[in-house]
């Protein structure tokens, strides 16, 4: 399962998600358009965010089926 994480996260919690199996590609920089364009390109099924807004266009856009905020 791919996990796009696109704020900061601890590294810990990154090597937990590889670990499981998961391919995490992690972009802490991610915000607005580039968010919305990672969230295409990647085709992630779970996104991982703190304070980053997600808009519903970026969801209705986007493969996502889990959003969660750390």
């Amino acid at each position: 399962m791919k996990v796009l994480v696109a704020d900061q996260f601890e590294q810990s919690g990154i090597a937990g998600l590889v670990a499981a199996g998961c391919e995490v590609v992690s972009d802490p920089a991610l915000k607005d358009d580039a968010l919305a364009a990672a969230l295409r390109e990647t085709r992630a099924k779970v996104l991982i965010v703190r304070g980053t807004k997600v808009t519903a266009d970026m969801l209705a856009a986007s493969e996502l089926s889990l959003v969660v905020r750390a």
